[in-house]
């Protein structure tokens, strides 16, 4: 048996029992209150537990019941995450969830919210409670904390500690106009401050959306127009190719009737009696095809100039 089957059979003792009240840090310096319901308990149910249970062993120290009915385990037993709870909330002023005024290291008064009485101290070696931990106003809502509960570090707020004047009888009624205006205070301030944040980021989202839908439609439009284009091309490619068609089928046509007149000319030259009308009829005649030689060699040129710009066009179209 080795040492770990040793510790899985027999669980160390702890510090603390059954029953205890402790306090138990939730990480980013916050601690919370509650009761010891487990000790050395078993990680064995579920994913988190059983990955915890590769770094720390098989048991956890404890499991502790916090103040809101959930269940926490502590990873380990030692002053850093787990300590004993000696409050006793009669000794304070003030209690969890009050707005308050306290001195901070500038020598100002700021305003805050309690969030945790006889606070555990941060630092294991001073093993040590601060009266209060108090979350400030503001965007960024830092946790401080301070150690006596004094009117010199701590106070109700200003606005709040005024006393009301108090009615024998009931107070007379009043138009919503002749009513005394409130005072802003910081959390008002704060308030209005989230809601133009808030509406200053609907109106970047509803930017961004406008802007995605003009780029869409933008989009539809080129691809739109791109398609009307090749239709066009393609339309006058067909409208060329008849074109060429009809030359090529008029050119056959014109040197079949050319070839005809050509065997029945030398019928009509035995008719002749002079050698030199014979001589003059024959040059003309080669003039004349010569002519419609060289006019036939222009029209296929032509045509073949035709055919590569509209292969050059089918090239372009089809991404070759």
């Amino acid at each position: 048996m080795n040492a770990d089957d040793v510790t899985a059979a027999c669980p160390p003792t702890r510090r603390f029992g059954v029953g205890q009240p402790v306090v138990i840090s939730i990480g980013h310096g916050r601690w919370v209150r509650g009761r010891i319901i487990c000790v050395n308990y078993p990680l064995q149910h579920g994913k988190t537990e059983r990955l915890f249970a590769t770094r720390i062993g098989p048991y956890a120290p404890y499991q502790v019941e916090v103040y809101n009915g959930s269940c926490r385990f502590v990873p380990t037993d030692t002053d850093t995450y787990i300590r004993a709870d000696y409050a006793c909330p009669t000794k304070y002023r003030f209690n969890v969830g009050q707005y308050i005024e306290f001195l901070d290291q500038a020598r100002k008064w700021t305003r805050g919210k309690i969030v945790m009485v006889h606070y555990p101290l941060p630092h294991p070696s001073t093993s040590g409670f601060a009266a209060y931990q108090i979350q400030t106003f503001g965007l960024e809502r830092d946790l401080v904390y301070i150690t006596k509960d004094s009117e010199d570090c701590i106070r109700f707020p200003v606005d709040v500690t005024k006393k009301k004047k108090k009615w024998n009888v009931q107070p007379p009624s009043r138009k919503p106009e002749d009513r005394p205006q409130i005072p802003i205070t910081v959390r008002d301030k704060i308030r209005e401050q989230e809601e133009l944040m808030r509406l200053n980021r609907l109106r970047k989202h509803e930017e961004l959306v406008q802007q995605k839908q003009r780029d869409e439609l933008d989009a539809r439009l080129r691809r739109r127009e791109l398609a009307e284009e090749t239709k066009l091309l393609n339309s006058q490619r067909r409208t060329d190719m008849l074109q060429v068609r009809a030359d090529l089928h008029d050119r056959n046509a014109f040197l079949q009737r050319n070839r005809v007149r050509v065997k029945k000319t030398p019928d009509r030259s035995k008719k002749l009696d002079d050698d030199t009308h014979k001589t003059e009829s024959l040059r003309a005649q080669a003039q004349h095809y010569s002519t419609l030689r060289e006019n036939e060699a222009a029209r296929i040129a032509d045509a073949e100039r035709r055919m590569e710009f509209i292969e050059l066009a089918d090239a372009i179209l089809t991404g070759d």
